[in-house]
C-alpha cells in the first residue's frame, strides 16, 4: 500500500468510498478508503469530541498500533498500515462478513478450532484482544479474522477471558 500510505489525513478522507461508522462522542469515524487498486480502512478520531480527541484518541491509537505490530506476521490479524498521525490508523481492510451476520448453525467445528488456535497464538505473544464479540470477527475463506484492536493489552489469555463475550453474545 505504498501510495495510501503516503497520503494525509485529509486525503484519506477525500478517496473514502464507504462509510461504517461515523465519529462522534468517544467513537472514532472508520471508512474504507480507495486510491486506484489499493483499499484500507482509516480508523480516525479526529472527528469526536475536543476533550477525547485531543486525551484519549492517541492512547487508543497506540494501544491498537502496538497491538497490530506485535501480531504483524500472524494470520487472522489485519496488518497495520500506517499510523497516520497521532489521531489515526491506517488499517487492512477485509472484505468478508462478521459472524453477527452469519445464521445459527453456520459455524462449522473447523471454524471454532482455527479461532481458539489464533486466540491461543496471541496470547502466546502477550497480547489479549479483550473485545471478542460478534462485530469483531470478520469470517474469510482462510478462517476467522480478528478486527478492532481499540481494547487491546499486554497480558494474553486471564485478560481475554476476563473480557470475552463472544460465545455469550446472541
Amino acid at each position: 500500500m505504498p501510495r495510501l500510505q503516503e497520503l494525509s489525513g485529509e486525503e484519506l478522507h477525500a478517496r473514502a468510498v464507504r462509510v461504517f461508522r461515523r465519529g462522534g462522542g468517544s467513537r472514532p469515524e472508520v471508512v474504507l478508503v480507495r486510491d486506484g487498486p489499493e483499499e484500507a480502512v482509516l480508523k480516525d478520531y479526529s472527528r469526536t469530541d475536543p476533550a477525547f480527541r485531543r486525551f484519549i484518541g492517541p492512547l487508543l491509537v497506540r494501544r491498537e498500533a502496538q497491538a497490530l505490530r506485535l501480531l504483524d506476521d500472524l494470520p487472522g490479524v489485519p496488518q497495520l498500515i500506517s499510523v497516520v498521525n497521532r489521531e489515526a490508523l491506517l488499517i487492512e481492510h477485509i472484505d468478508a462478513p462478521s459472524a453477527r451476520d452469519l445464521k445459527p448453525g453456520a459455524f462449522a467445528p473447523e471454524f471454532f478450532q482455527r479461532f481458539y488456535a489464533l486466540i491461543d497464538a496471541m496470547h502466546a505473544r502477550g497480547v489479549a484482544h479483550c473485545d471478542l464479540h460478534p462485530d469483531n470477527v470478520i469470517m474469510t475463506a482462510e478462517g476467522p479474522r480478528l478486527i478492532d484492536w481499540t481494547g487491546a493489552k499486554r497480558g494474553g489469555a486471564l485478560l481475554d477471558l476476563a473480557c470475552c463475550h463472544f460465545l455469550t453474545t446472541e
